[in-house]
């Protein structure tokens, strides 16, 4: 008996607790609508997102400066800074694509990284870092000193973005 009036007690804190939190939320969403600038936001909000148009973030110079390539929805473009106009090309080097679409989500980090030529991996394991070839295989430790006692990591962030 004694049990199951806990429960129910504990029961009802987290129930209220719940419906407070709740409370003071659309308190607070209500209290948004009296700030100043709120209509002129409440116009705006809507056109926001059709207002910016993306453009892409990774663009590779040509030796020359003369042209730069960059993958804008799907095709790879070149442009040519002397004339101002953007051609579609053949992609240079595909498989480097594919491994950068491999991206982690969002404010995640890598799990590993591939090198340059596609030969090796770097990983961290246990607080230090290791590198093999693709498939696992020659594993050598680069750091050893990683540990909890030190408080070291190595290839992992700790307090800021991946």
């Amino acid at each position: 008996m004694i049990t199951i009036s806990r429960f129910k007690l504990v029961f009802k804190m987290i129930t209220m607790v719940v419906f407070l939190l709740g409370f003071t939320t659309v308190f607070a969403q209500d209290k948004l609508k009296t700030m100043p600038g709120y209509e002129r936001y409440a116009e705006i909000a809507p056109k926001i997102r059709g207002s910016v148009k993306m453009v892409p973030t990774r663009y590779t110079w040509s030796e020359d400066s003369k042209t730069f390539e960059y993958t804008h929805d799907g095709k790879h473009m070149q442009f040519n800074v002397k004339s101002g106009k953007a051609e579609e090309i053949e992609e240079k080097n595909p498989t480097e694509n594919r491994r950068r679409s491999k991206r982690p989500q969002r404010g995640r980090q890598y799990a590993s990284a591939d090198s340059p030529d596609g030969k090796l991996k770097a990983f961290t394991r246990d607080r230090n870092m290791y590198i093999s070839n693709l498939d696992g295989t020659n594993e050598m430790p680069i750091t050893k000193d990683g540990n909890e006692n030190t408080q070291l990591k190595y290839g992992i962030a700790t307090w800021v973005y991946g």
